[in-house]
């Protein structure tokens, strides 16, 4: 008997080191747009693919667009400034980001590309109710 408990002793004492010594990573740090120029300039929506609002289509000079600076952003809709705060970028994969406003990453995300002058954001569960936004940079 006296051989299990010294056994079990140790087996119990080697499981306790080893949770001790196992160490969760930090939470990484966040993304700072400190010199970021990819959204910089003001982007004028031209097209929006979602079945229940509409016109789809939009022409040039409609008002509806996002000015981004080094780190904040104002959105007009014909015009007027509507919404307005900070953003940070996060990188997702190798051409797609998520635009993060107002520190809210929580799903649904906001992904985005940029190809030449156009930005195509992808705002919320495009499967469910989100819906893509095409941009061009004025």
């Amino acid at each position: 008997m006296r051989f299990y408990d010294i056994c079990t002793r140790l087996i119990l004492f080697l499981f306790s080191l080893i949770f001790i010594a196992c160490k969760k990573d930090a939470a990484p740090a966040p993304i700072v747009n400190e010199g970021n120029t990819v959204l910089s300039g003001t982007w004028e929506i031209r097209h929006v693919d979602f079945g229940q609002i509409g016109p789809p289509d939009y022409p040039p000079g409609n008002g509806n667009q996002f000015t981004f600076t080094q780190s904040n952003y104002i959105y007009r809709s014909k015009g007027k400034a509507v919404d307005s705060g900070y953003y940070s970028i996060k990188s997702v994969s190798a051409d797609t980001s998520q635009l993060v406003l107002n520190g809210d990453d929580q799903d649904p995300k906001n992904l985005f590309t940029i190809k030449k002058d156009t930005l195509v954001l992808y705002r919320g569960m495009i499967a469910a109710d989100g819906d893509i936004e095409t941009y061009v940079k004025l």
